[in-house]
Order: structure tokens, then sequence, then C-alpha cells
């Protein structure tokens, strides 16, 4: 027995969701786009320049916490275990400063603005990074290659896009997988 053909009214207005569609997947191309076309925002071509990029990254670092120079050096001190500057004072006083590790605000200072003279020592880098909470200083070691560096908080949002991107595979799949049952 046929089945009876069901008629559309033709008095309905169509939905938009082939423009919605299409809104999407364009978007999502240039999203695409951008993430594999990204170039370094800066070129490396000397030691002046790779120190300059360096402190530079330092210094946002810096500004984002809004914390002064002083303090960053004294939470600093503090993450390794040496004496902050008011506990350096009351060693040089009791005359035991001597041999004792301490970055002094004046010394940091120097890293900063005279980063070729003074090279900012690697292990630093860890210290900062966590006292001013901020990914600024390695960022700069990223760009220069046209890397990015991406934040727990970013990584999780990255993670749910792949998500929908594999539910929406396996959707697709599935719809395929079942229209080839029904033809055979």
């Amino acid at each position: 027995m046929a089945k009876k053909v069901k008629k559309i009214d033709t008095k309905q207005r169509p939905l938009p969701f082939g423009e919605r569609v299409v809104s999407h997947l364009n978007e999502t191309e240039e999203i695409l786009a951008e993430i594999y076309t990204h170039k370094p925002s800066q070129e490396i071509e000397n030691y002046e320049e790779a120190c300059m990029a360096l402190a530079m990254g330092i210094k946002t670092a810096i500004k984002e916490s809004g914390d002064s120079r002083a303090d960053v050096a004294d939470k600093i001190n503090k993450y390794f275990g040496w004496p902050t500057a008011g506990e350096m004072e009351t060693l040089k006083k009791t005359g035991k400063d001597k041999g004792v590790k301490h970055l002094s605000v004046h010394m940091f200072n120097h890293y900063l603005s005279k980063p070729a003279e003074y090279p900012i020592p690697g292990y630093l880098i860890y210290a900062i990074q966590h006292v001013t909470e901020s990914l600024a200083a390695c960022r700069s070691f990223a760009d220069a290659e046209g890397g990015e560096v991406v934040s727990m908080s970013e990584r999780e949002i990255l993670s749910v896009g792949k998500l929908f991107e594999t539910k929406v595979e396996v959707s697709r799949l599935l719809n395929e997988f079942s229209r080839g049952k029904r033809r055979a």
C-alpha cells in the first residue's frame, strides 16, 4: 500500500538554516586560516633583538600583574627561598650578607632596561611567570617562531571545540552508515 504524500504548505516562510550553516562554515574557515597562516610578529635577527624581546615580554608580565618591579623582585626572592630586600638589609647590618643569593631591584632593573649588557638568567623566567601569573615572557619565545602559548583556560576552550568537531564527525559517519544500511 502506498504511503500518503505529504503536501508542503507554500504559505510558510522558509527557515534560515542554510544561511546559518554557511555563516558558521565561513567563520570556521576564517579561524582555521588564521591558525595555519600565523607568522611571527617579530623576526629575531641578532643577540640584542633577542634580549630586547624577552625583556619586553617580562615587562608586559609585570605590567599585567599590577605589581612594581620591587614587588616582583621580592616575590622572586621568596619563590627561590632567598632573602627579600628587607631581610637583606638586616643581613647587611649583621655582616652575614656575603655569599647570600638575592635578586636586588637594582639588578632586576638592569636586566629589564639593559638586557643585552645584562642578559636575563633563564631560571628567573620560571619565577617571573609564577609570581606575575602571566605567560608573556614565554610568549616572546613562541612568537619568534610563529607559535602560540596556550594557558590552561584557553586549552579547555580548545578541548571543547575539538569535542564539538569530533561529535560532528561521528554524527556524519553515523548518518552515512545508516544511509548505507537502508540501501542494502
